[in-house]
């Protein structure tokens, strides 16, 4: 998980900005944006703003309420509480089976939704009816199956059509081919910044690409966002199609974070053989999770789990590959630096003997064959997040059985 940068955020915006705010022009005379503004001057802005903003900045914006539309469809996808349309016409949410099935399940789900309502006013105030109640006893609701489909039925009655009137209009597939190059284009990366591992590469002339434009936030659980810049991802195909599109559930957004220091690429047991032979790549990888932030911490560990970053970095014969040859790359540097700098060091703290050792690397990353130069972007190295804590732990080593 790679975090995209600001200079691409930043140029993509600009790349498709009045393209977006165009095919969302047809939400100014909805119902469902203006019971969402609180003051009708205000939906001119919204509409902008749902087009080009970062999320968590829209989310925040009071005046436009959609903080309040996000945690009611985010309770929905936790819970499987999905829109459905039928064969015949009708529209309609319902739960998926299996997870209503117990009564232990129901229980649990009712009293979620009870706390939400409770806890978010405003998601009651725009989306339920005015005179909507609990009853004095839940099990009312919970007990039987029958019931419980009964009371979401009629309790979500004014969302379905909200959420009717948002499918009508704010149609992607309608839009994408005005937009979706442009950004790939502005964006410029050369992996996925999910897995980083996969290339992202033009080919047929440049009219087709192997990169993906991904809804962080999905069509089918948050429709209101689905021409919203903001919620857009480059990646590959595997991590937008086949990793990412199962169960939501809350992932980091490389839009604002990747993994950074929170996670870092361990190795352990490289083989003798392997410092030497390109063909033997004897080395155990592990990710660590050390975040100490709660809700980052389980964000993180949904992404390790979501796009099999266990499998795809700890049983990689490419992933082990790419860590045994930067020990065999800089094994080529070490002579020449330790013969040049070894009469300096007595005199040297660790720090600046640490100091040292990276900018010889950096002034010799020809040798590493573009697998780490330091002061690039890791997002375009294939691996870039293991070559980088790869080599920043051979380093620091080095400096340690100096000392």
């Amino acid at each position: 998980m790679i975090y995209i940068g600001d200079n691409r955020l930043f140029s993509g915006k600009n790349a498709v900005e009045e393209i977006l705010i165009k095919a969302l022009d047809g939400l100014k005379k909805s119902n469902f944006i203006n019971k969402m503004n609180s003051d009708q001057r205000t939906i001119d802005n919204s509409i902008s703003d749902l087009a080009c903003l970062e999320l968590f900045h829209l989310f925040s914006k009071t005046d436009y309420n959609f903080g309040a539309y996000f945690s009611l469809c985010e309770w929905m996808a936790l819970n499987n509480y999905y829109f459905d349309s039928e064969k015949n016409g009708g529209e309609k949410f319902k739960f998926k089976e299996k997870y209503i099935e117990q009564e232990d399940n129901r229980r649990e789900i009712y009293i979620s939704f009870k706390k939400l309502i409770e806890c978010n006013p405003q998601v009651k105030n725009l989306f339920f009816e005015e005179q909507m109640i609990f009853p004095q006893d839940d099990k009312d609701v919970y007990v039987e199956l029958v019931a419980f489909n009964e009371f979401f039925k009629n309790s979500f009655e004014v969302f379905l059509q909200d959420t009717i009137e948002i499918r009508s209009l704010v149609k992607y597939t309608s839009h994408r081919d005005k937009f979706r190059k442009k950004i790939i284009d502005a964006w410029n990366i050369k992996y996925c910044p999910y897995c980083n591992m996969l290339p992202l590469v033009d080919y047929d002339n440049n009219k087709k690409s192997t990169a993906e434009l991904d809804h962080f936030l999905s069509q089918a659980d948050f429709p209101l966002f689905g021409l919203s810049y903001g919620n857009f991802i480059v990646a590959c195909s595997i991590c937008n199609q086949k990793f990412k599109s199962a169960k939501y559930s809350r992932i980091l957004n490389v839009r604002q974070h990747g993994f950074d220091s929170d996670v870092l690429f361990t190795h352990a047991n490289i083989s003798y053989n392997s410092y030497y032979k390109p063909e033997i790549n004897e080395v155990e990888i592990k990710i660590e999770n050390n975040c100490s932030d709660p809700e980052k911490c389980e964000q993180i560990e949904n992404s390790i789990t979501n796009f099999q970053l266990k499998a795809c970095y700890e049983e990689n014969s490419e992933a082990k590959k790419a860590v045994c040859n930067i020990y065999r790359h800089i094994n080529t540097m070490y002579d020449s630096f330790y013969l040049g700098k070894t009469g300096e060091y007595s005199n040297l703290e660790m720090a600046d003997i640490y100091k040292l050792l990276i900018d010889f690397i950096i002034e010799n990353q020809f040798l590493l064959d573009r697998n780490y130069p330091p002061s690039s972007d890791i997002i375009n190295i294939h691996f870039g997040k293991l070559n980088n804590d790869t080599l920043t732990d051979i380093l620091k080593g080095s400096v340690s059985s100096l000392s």
